[in-house]
């Protein structure tokens, strides 16, 4: 119940409240499961989630390191939790502009949901867009190209409002190569495509 309290808490901003949502709900798992149960454990996704909010994503990058290792030893690199982790360690080292360091895990997620979803799911490409601006960012421009280009090599196609948002992301990040590749006018009609989008 807490930890989808604090789920309920950060999408409403509330992020104080969320934190202390989820650190009740790892106290009572771990009183109850263990704390290496791995829904005890899974509450730390929400924790590092309220911590972004809070403006404290290098302890959320902490917390999703430990989270991504711990998952990673015990149930695969496959596991769910395994891959949300790597996800949003990655995203996460991003926003620190920790570039060279988010790739990593983000295209271990890249993988994984691509195993378990295919080329042509908004969850993968959601990753795959996450992994290109990393890339983008850390001066690597050809493989952040590439990673567009099997995007939509893949048949992605956008199916609910999810995948539509994650779309406009990805024509920003498109923008964004463009514009490291020397194509301002690319760069330009693709920013304004995303806007519209």
């Amino acid at each position: 119940l807490h930890a989808g309290l604090s789920l309920a808490l950060t999408r409403l901003g509330r992020h104080q409240e969320a934190l202390d949502a989820a650190n009740e709900a790892r106290r009572l798992r771990t009183m109850a499961l263990g704390a290496d149960h791995p829904e005890t454990l899974a509450v730390g996704i929400e924790s590092a989630t309220a911590l972004v909010g809070l403006d404290r994503t290098e302890e959320a990058v902490t917390i999703l390191r430990d989270l991504h290792a711990r998952f990673g030893e015990r149930f695969g690199p496959a596991h769910s939790q395994t891959i949300i982790a790597a996800h949003e360690l990655g995203v996460n080292l991003g926003r620190l502009e920790r570039f060279d360091e988010a790739i990593g895990p983000l295209a271990a997620a890249v993988s994984a949901k691509r195993d378990a979803f295919g080329n042509a799911s908004g969850n993968t490409m959601n990753s795959m867009a996450q992994l290109a601006l990393v890339q983008v960012r850390a001066g690597r421009v050809d493989n952040a190209q590439a990673t567009v280009d099997a995007i939509w090599s893949g048949g992605y196609v956008a199916q609910n409002d999810y995948d539509r948002r994650s779309e406009s992301l990805l024509l920003r990040i498109m923008g964004e190569i463009a514009l490291a590749d020397g194509r301002p006018d690319d760069a330009k009609r693709l920013c304004e495509r995303s806007r519209a989008e």
